[in-house]
């Protein structure tokens, strides 16, 4: 196995060993324990130690949609110590507006203003909750936007992770498709390079060429069998055999009526004969089992990076390595035949059973993992809709595609869009994970800390100075790996208030 820069639970506890040599065969504590003393040591100090230098580590953005006449909303349960690293109110469009913290010693004044329903900006702690005031009344507008410093996951055995090998989707036909119906395939949405790749419905592999006029600018190409695409429906088509060397070849085509396209090449002359494909088609079968093996065939036929097609009956099955791809339809006419599920499959490396429960409450929630460095939580607390078995003995887990959403951008009009789960990352049932979820570089004094507990309780005095002296070397330089996390650029601190401020960027004000 590759050496990684971080540790999983397995490598922590024989790190640990190591540390001490914990003789294997001993009885006092079992590996279960050690990671006990792992736990108990990330939230006494290790997390504490990352969080003063204020660097943003383990910030989490929950949002909250403002429910009507209700102005009590609860701190996430997620939260280190039941606090906040900030408050926002977004509005419709998703611009973030401050909000301001009152003495809850105040809460007798500003209740006696009218309700609030699109100008949330005034709230005060109470308990684990926060209340907004003015109260708010109907229909308001908007989201509560809680940042929050996430609590790390619980240490447990790497057995108890399932690890990601691919992502599925299933679109079924729920009707035959007409001709000119389309299947999109959207791959790299969150690249430089996105790469779009649509799956036409057609009557025929292709169709024999009746004749050809030229135009100034185009040509007019008509069938001698109708192909029945809806006008103005585009494509792109390979023409061969027409013995001119203008349209012999592959051309961006859009259907002029049920027999005729139109191609952006003008051909300088008139003639006859000659084939025509229409590229990335499949054709339309007797029934929509017989369809959606054609439309398999058809996209496995296109080599598309990292994505291979199987079909179920009516449902084509796709299998996938980017988890950004998107799916859609543009249906020629007025009924879309393809529906498809809004939840997302994952392959896992090893069997469900055991582990994930769909009919118990400990067993069927679970967090989304990241592998790699800084081994984030992509998503928490998410519901398992379905686990299964693929031929092969491949199992599978799926869950609602929108509770892995997130946000990439902040302001007008910016879309949530699915977080960008790598192959390789992980889910545990909630609460837990296999690596700790600080830097990489601190696991080694997570090891430590360990080490010193278990002497500690073991009464080996001797071996406890030799780590706590360990220790207070890497407390010494762990703030050079965790402070000012941008060198180049240190954070300058504004006064937002300021009439210079004001005077320079202007405020922003709610209606």
């Amino acid at each position: 196995m590759a050496t990684t820069p971080w540790y999983t639970s397995d490598k922590l506890i024989d790190a640990v060993k190591r540390k001490i040599s914990f003789p294997i065969s001993q009885n006092t504590f079992t590996e279960d324990d050690i990671l006990a003393f792992a736990n108990e040591e990330m939230f006494i100090s290790q997390v504490p130690a990352v969080m003063q230098y204020h660097e943003e580590y383990f910030v989490y953005r929950v949002q909250v949609p403002l429910v009507s006449n209700i102005s009590r909303y609860s701190i996430p349960d997620r939260s280190i110590g039941m606090k906040l690293r900030d408050l926002f109110w977004s509005d419709s469009s998703g611009n973030y507006f401050e909000m301001t913290r009152i003495s809850s010693d105040d809460k007798a004044f500003f209740q006696r203003n009218i309700g609030a329903n699109q100008a949330i900006h005034k709230f005060y702690l109470e308990n684990n909750d926060i209340l907004l005031t003015p109260s708010v009344i109907g229909d308001p507008t908007g989201k509560l936007n809680f940042f929050i410093f996430l609590r790390p996951n619980q240490l447990v055995r790497d057995e108890r992770a399932r690890f990601f090998t691919a992502f599925t989707q299933d679109v079924s036909l729920v009707s035959n498709p007409l001709a000119g119906d389309k299947f999109i395939i959207a791959l790299n949405t969150q690249s430089n390079y996105p790469s779009t790749n649509e799956f036409i419905a057609v009557e025929a592999s292709s169709y024999s060429v009746s004749s050809y006029t030229s135009g100034s600018e185009s040509s007019l190409v008509t069938l001698s069998v109708a192909h029945n695409i809806p006008e103005d429906v585009s494509f792109t088509v390979t023409i061969s055999g027409t013995g001119s060397t203008y349209l012999d070849g592959t051309h961006y085509a859009i259907s002029r009526s049920a027999n005729t396209i139109e191609v952006t090449t003008p051909v300088l002359a008139s003639g006859t004969g000659g084939t025509v494909v229409i590229n990335n088609s499949f054709v339309i079968g007797a029934s929509t089992s017989a369809s959606a093996g054609s439309l398999a065939s058809s996209i496995n036929g296109a080599n598309l990076s990292n994505v291979l097609v199987a079909t179920s009956n009516s449902t084509i099955i796709v299998t996938y390595k980017d988890i950004t791809a998107n799916f859609s339809s543009d249906p020629g006419g007025v009924l879309d035949p393809f529906s498809i599920s809004s939840l997302i499959g994952f392959k896992l490396n090893t069997s469900y059973e055991g582990l994930f429960k769909l009919d118990d409450n400990d067993k069927n929630k679970i967090d989304f993992l990241q592998t790699k460095p800084g081994h984030r939580t992509y998503a928490y607390d998410v519901l398992i809709k379905e686990l299964g078995t693929y031929p092969g003995d491949v199992h599978y887990l799926k869950v609602t595609k929108t509770d892995l959403f997130t946000y990439y951008s902040n302001g007008y009009n910016f879309q949530p869009a699915i977080a960008n789960i790598q192959i390789g990352d992980y889910a545990c049932l909630a609460n837990e994970c296999i690596i700790p979820q600080i830097p990489p570089d601190l696991h080694n004094a997570l090891a430590e800390r360990t080490a010193a507990r278990i002497l500690a309780a073991i009464g080996d005095k001797q071996g406890l100075e030799i780590s706590n002296a360990k220790l207070q070397e890497i407390e010494m330089r762990q703030g050079t790996v965790l402070d000012d996390r941008v060198e180049g650029a240190p954070q300058k601190i504004t006064a937002r208030h300021s009439l210079l401020r004001y005077g320079k960027m202007g405020t922003r004000k709610r209606t």
